[in-house]
């Protein structure tokens, strides 16, 4: 089927779930295999609406990010499900959490919620222009965790520009544990996370006034 869909001359976009239905009898699939003939593929469980099944989408394909990363690119997407913003019992830290993640990955942004009745707060994650740029990067890179911390995830996604041969960075800092309040800053959570990356000023997306803290 795929191969029959890519020889079409119109732009079809094929979707699969090889992976989510191997991963249901306990087996993983050849991603190898799955990105030669799809252009995205769910991986995992259903997301819902509560923190608990984001919180395992999220620690699963942290769990498997080399595979995933090595065959993930353009027009072949590792999906991790829709965005559960905007529906019930999904907070407005939820939502900050699974865009942000999702952006990072360049996942596929399918959204779950009624639009016509979604409310003002959730708006705002879905249509965080920035947020949608590191998504929609055109090197399409799967950011991975690079350290844990406590209950933090650091996420590093190369994006572009390249200047002078040196890459630019996304980064994200993920709090899994909606019970605790944790606090990162550059100089202690980030110290040899992205070597001279600190030497400039992270801009935190979700609060354009504000800088990260680097004190």
């Amino acid at each position: 089927m795929g191969k029959a869909l890519t020889s079409l001359k119109n732009q079809i976009i094929y979707m699969c779930e090889w992976p989510y239905e191997l991963w249901k009898v306990n087996k993983i699939a050849n991603y190898t295999e799955v990105s030669k003939v799809c252009n995205i593929w769910r991986n995992y469980k259903d997301v819902r609406n509560h923190w608990n099944t984001v919180r395992d989408v999220i620690n699963y394909m942290v769990e498997n990010q080399d595979v995933l990363a090595s065959v993930h690119g353009p027009a072949a997407l590792n999906d991790p499900d829709m965005l559960v913003i905007g529906n019930d019992n999904i907070t407005v830290e939820i939502a900050k959490t699974q865009f942000t993640v999702w952006c990072i990955w360049s996942a596929p942004l399918l959204i779950s919620t009624d639009l016509r009745k979604i409310d003002q707060k959730f708006k705002e994650s879905l249509l965080n222009k920035e947020a949608i740029a590191i998504n929609q990067d055109s090197m399409v890179k799967f950011g991975k965790v690079v350290k844990k911390e406590k209950d933090i995830l650091y996420f590093v996604k190369e994006i572009n520009p390249v200047i002078e041969g040196k890459m630019s960075y996304a980064i994200a800092v993920v709090n899994m544990n909606e019970n605790v309040t944790h606090s990162a800053s550059s100089n202690n959570s980030y110290s040899g996370l992205l070597d001279a990356m600190f030497r400039f000023n992270p801009l935190n997306l979700f609060d354009k006034n504000h800088y990260l803290d680097k004190e």
